[in-house]
């Protein structure tokens, strides 16, 4: 017999990890990992890294960058499932698209910003919040 969780406590003990999870997406979102041509590699590795950072602290294993030849690291780590569960794979991407505020931003899109309950940043609803 499996030791399954009750959905009243999956959703205590989610509950009680938002405050940090939040705290990481924001810290994420201040890296401008902008992949494309023309912009710093320098930030789009050290979002690499702290991607692993990320990842380990959550428990994941054999957390560590992949080399991809001619492009940036991709980022790898493993959550075993229970005996006889079935393995997926979940994919996501931490680099970015450009962001400037004549994109018609309001605020500075690499300084994460609270409104009506919503985080705001580049990457805050797409590629950096899947992490």
């Amino acid at each position: 017999m499996r030791n399954e969780l009750t959905f009243e406590e999956i959703l205590r003990q989610t509950r009680a990890m938002m405050p940090d999870v939040l705290d990481d997406l924001k810290s994420l979102i201040r890296y401008p990992s902008v992949a494309f041509p023309g912009h710093p590699a320098e930030p789009v590795n050290s979002m690499a890294e702290a991607t692993v950072t990320v990842l380990k602290r959550y428990g994941l294993q054999d957390v560590r960058l992949l080399d991809i030849p001619g492009g940036y690291p991709a980022v790898y780590g493993e959550i075993p499932p229970p005996p006889g569960a079935p393995t997926i794979m979940i994919y996501a991407h931490y680099d970015v698209q450009p962001a400037t505020r004549g994109d018609g931003w309001d605020t500075d899109p690499w300084i994460p910003v609270e409104k009506g309950g919503r985080i705001y940043g580049r990457g805050a609803a797409d590629d950096k919040s899947e992490l």
